[in-house]
């Protein structure tokens, strides 16, 4: 090949390198393992020690290859205090080096991501994205070491300001994402343009001058697209990857795959997964022994044992604080409205069911963990991450009920053969117990044998529920009702005897 040729192929194969113009390259967070509802979202990553190394280690290697522009995508809403300023000093290095960073929110960043995208020289949004907000209250760790409120709200507002100015962003709006005490209101007045003032500035008004409220006191604000363009807040925008670089101001061309450098999916360790296990393992273990008490007269073992694992877990999961105090009162309350029915009400009704309700919602709100600093933001999801949250929550707990309940139907015909438990749980029918009734039959009791017959009669020592306790013959007696509830102290007929199985009737309801 002449040389011309040569030089012709070469100066082809290097127009891809002259054309992308100030090397870029995003680090971005892995796809399509997150939300089982919803494929399409990312990986919900807290911004935790484990991130931070993550994102050094991609980091670092973009610097290596020469960037000028970096973009990290985030999409969390939690994280912890100490991996958040650490990230925040991260950004503030790498602008120092001459390393112009941006950050690119595709769905939502929340807490420990927004001081981060705040920190940022520009910030992309998605086209339904949400940006905070900030409250260091929320973040994990943020009062540790005797740090108040008051004072960490002060050092994250006063790094928010000195980038607000870099940038050219209004310190009203960034204090309204991290402060809960910063109101907003929207001033009109006639042939000049609407001006956004602190809520506390409204008595300087001029009385014809007309206010809405932007952003209310003790609610901290969140931005999307159109509110941060309609409060003077520049934002950029991108649907994918493939805008980011007209987003950040350079090209109009897709991304390489070089230039995508992806966060590794995290993997649980042998830790976590041990933690993980032992708190499901007690709330099923609750969960099994409270549906097998239902099973039983009165308040017995299995009653005992259910609140003791269901205790176990909460205790394990609750935090501190008001909401914890908060789900304390319901689970007590659910557990004695259970107690009123299972030992004063008859059948399973009204009470029952509401002390289950409570039960299950103190379970929820001690376990949740949503970010807010009231027990309202504790509790209601009001944000994407936290929808998402619940989601997640919920299928953790449903997973975990029909683990109690399968169990529990796999015990209950088997208890019988456990010591002390023959007295309260019939044992079934023997393979060679003819299948037609029988007029009558020796069954067995703790006392010896005694022979029944179809038409004897005895009265209930315990609640049947329909199973019990019944003294016949001057013995007592395994007995089960076909369905009906009947009381303690009321006289019973035997109206069929199947195998050891004595099937009883209320005497009155015999006739």
């Amino acid at each position: 090949m002449r040389p011309q040729g040569i030089l012709l192929l070469a100066f082809v194969a290097a127009l891809p390198v002259f054309g992308q113009g100030d090397p870029l390259r995003v680090i971005s967070m892995p796809k399509d393992e997150g939300d089982v509802f919803d494929r399409s979202r990312s990986v919900v990553r807290a911004l935790d020690e484990v991130f931070l190394r993550e994102w050094r280690v991609q980091r670092d290697r973009a610097l290596g290859e020469g960037v000028k522009t970096l973009v990290i995508e985030l999409t969390a809403a939690s994280g912890d205090w100490a991996t958040a300023r650490q990230l925040l000093d991260d950004v503030a290095d790498l602008r120092a080096n001459g390393v112009r960073v941006l950050a690119y929110v595709p769905e939502f960043a929340e807490g420990p991501a927004a001081l981060v995208a705040l920190e940022t020289d520009r910030i992309i949004l998605g086209a339904d994205a949400k940006l905070g907000p900030a409250d260091p209250a929320a973040i994990s760790g943020a009062l540790e070491g005797g740090r108040s409120i008051e004072t960490a709200r002060k050092e994250s507002l006063a790094r928010a300001r000195t980038s607000a100015r870099r940038n050219g962003y209004p310190e009203l709006v960034v204090e309204a994402l991290i402060d809960p005490e910063v109101e907003i209101l929207a001033v009109r007045r006639r042939g000049a343009p609407i001006a956004y003032i602190r809520g506390d500035r409204a008595t300087e008004l001029p009385a014809d001058a007309e206010r809405d409220v932007v952003n209310r006191k003790d609610e901290l604000l969140r931005l999307d697209r159109m509110t941060a363009e309609r409060l003077g807040f520049p934002v950029g925008g991108a649907e994918s990857h493939d805008e980011l670089r007209r987003a950040a101001g350079l090209s109009d061309r897709p991304l390489d795959d070089m230039e995508l450098l992806t966060i590794a999916r995290r993997d649980l360790g042998p830790t976590e997964w041990q933690g993980f296990d032992w708190s499901l393992l007690l709330l099923a273990a609750g969960m099994l022994f409270l549906i097998l008490e239902l099973k039983t007269p009165g308040l017995g073992i299995m009653g005992v044992l259910g609140i003791v694992f269901l205790s176990a877990y909460f205790l394990v999961n609750a935090g501190g604080g008001p909401g914890s105090l908060f789900s304390i009162g319901f689970l007590l309350v659910g557990f004695l409205l259970l107690l009123v029915e299972i030992l004063v009400l008859p059948g399973f009704g009204v009470a029952g069911v509401l002390g289950i309700m409570l039960i299950v919602f103190s379970v929820y709100s001690a376990t949740i963990g949503l970010g807010g600093a009231t027990l309202r933001e504790q509790l209601v999801p009001d944000s994407p991450a936290d929808y998402l949250h619940v989601k997640m929550w919920l299928v953790r707990f449903l997973a975990t009920l029909i683990a109690g309940a399968g169990g529990a139907l796999v015990l209950a015909p088997r208890l019988h053969l456990f010591p002390f438990m023959n007295r309260v749980y019939l044992k079934p029918p023997t393979l060679e117990a003819p299948a037609s009734h029988r007029q009558s039959g020796d069954v067995p009791t703790a006392e010896g044998s005694v022979r029944i017959d179809v038409g004897s009669r005895g009265v209930a020592e315990t609640d049947l529920r329909p199973s019990g306790v019944a003294r016949i013959r001057e013995r007592r007696v395994d007995v089960v009702t076909d369905g009906d509830y009947v009381s303690r102290g009321s006289r019973v007929i035997v109206v069929a005897i199947e195998g050891t199985r004595v099937v009883v009737r209320r005497e009155d309801d015999a006739s």
